[in-house]
């Protein structure tokens, strides 16, 4: 079979949770299939995916700028995310290529709304749900972002539904995504592709000697919106308690392209790093990892990859929600500032137990999260798509 993969981001470097899935499911589907990769960028950029990920890749530019997409939607009753994603060149790459492929998978919402050449079976593959995402996110924000968010959030709902309908077959991250996604199409269009981990590369190890890293680290793309409040939260609410009763520990924010507000936390106790060439030594340097997030959908690589690590995590709910981890057996789980920072310090303050949740949670990942495991869930759902309608 010869797939179009059109996917909202560029996924190479893979270096934020996003790239992560759609590298890793394109890879999976190249075992079995021939993938031709077109993706929302600077048509300038120079691709380099690896070797045994996909036939061709390439960069075609979207429509319209994020700001100018977020205006023009005030005066619309669609949501920004579609203008955003809108995309004249990349629907008339599928015009071009119409009669050669077999099918075509829209990777994340954004692309959901992208016009295919009729008869093209359409496979949508969901990073979240979307408009709860963006409801989620309205919730934390200042006024007018809330104002706006919490109005698109009611445009992306009925949006998202039109993209999910329109698709042959829905693949999802999570079972309990699959209860929300059944509302609006039959259970037998969704499939559930796990988001995974290569735990053969990530798993517990040494260090350097010489690497400083810090004992306490969030790790995430801090330019994503519910990423930076997060981190905004535990830096400011949470960690000075923490660092009152362990002065000598240090908390990191690690990854992504951290915003002046972020960056300003910086000092002796709170270090701030944006990309990093390897997140691994930070992890194996940590004593806990935490996901201290209040807002977002899909399911957490971040966690995963701790997981695999055998970092002991705290997690807000929200943060650990749809993976098959078990409060008090595999990490802790606390909402709200005070009730963080006391499932923290239980950690901290009791390593042997904080280790062996970490061990059992290792386990359970390495058996039920592996990029494989959804690799083959992933082509048995491409057997069961429909032919295509001539």
């Amino acid at each position: 079979m010869r797939l179009g993969w059109l996917s909202s981001c560029i996924p190479w470097p893979t270096n934020f949770g996003g790239a992560l899935r759609v590298h890793h499911l394109i890879r999976q589907a190249a075992r079995a299939h021939q993938v031709e990769v077109v993706c929302l960028g600077d048509p300038r950029t120079a691709l380099s995916p690896p070797p045994d990920t996909c036939h061709s890749a390439c960069a075609l530019p979207p429509d319209h700028q994020r700001r100018w997409a977020q205006i023009r939607s005030l005066f619309s009753r669609h949501c920004g995310f579609r203008f955003e994603s809108a995309s004249a060149a990349a629907e008339a790459w599928l015009a071009e290529h119409a009669t050669t492929l077999d099918a075509v998978v829209l990777d994340s919402t954004q692309m959901g709304w992208l016009r295919t050449p009729a008869g093209l079976p359409r496979i949508l593959s969901m990073h979240n749900i979307e408009h709860e995402m963006q409801a989620r996110t309205a919730l934390m924000s200042d006024p007018l972002r809330r104002w706006y968010r919490s109005r698109d959030a009611r445009r992306l709902r009925r949006d998202e539904e039109q993209a999910v309908r329109a698709a042959d077959q829905v693949w999802c991250c999570s079972r309990r995504e699959a209860e929300q996604l059944a509302a609006w199409i039959p259970c037998e269009r969704i499939t559930v592709v796990p988001n995974g981990v290569d735990h053969e590369q990530v798993q517990p190890g040494a260090v350097a000697a010489d690497f400083d890293g810090p004992e306490v680290v969030f790790v995430s793309a801090t330019h994503y919106a519910p990423n930076e409040d997060a981190a905004l939260f535990f830096a400011t609410e949470v960690w000075p308690r923490i660092h009152a009763r362990h002065p000598t520990l240090r908390f990191g924010i690690i990854g992504g392209r951290p915003s002046a507000r972020l960056r300003a936390l910086g000092g002796p106790s709170i270090m701030v790093r944006g990309m990093v060439p390897e997140v691994l030594p930070y992890y194996r340097n940590a004593r806990l990892a935490v996901v201290p997030l209040r807002a977002g959908s899909g399911t957490r690589l971040k966690i995963l990859e701790a997981a695999a690590a055998g970092v002991p995590v705290v997690s807000t709910t929200i943060g650990a929600e749809g993976l098959d981890l078990v409060h008090g057996q595999h990490l802790l789980l606390a909402d709200g500032a005070e009730a963080l920072t006391e499932a923290c310090l239980n950690s901290l303050n009791d390593p042997a137990a904080a280790q062996a949740r970490a061990t059992d949670a290792r386990a359970t990942v390495v058996a039920g999260y592996s990029w494989d495991a959804a690799g083959a869930i992933l082509r048995n759902a491409l057997a069961r798509l429909p032919s295509r309608r001539v």
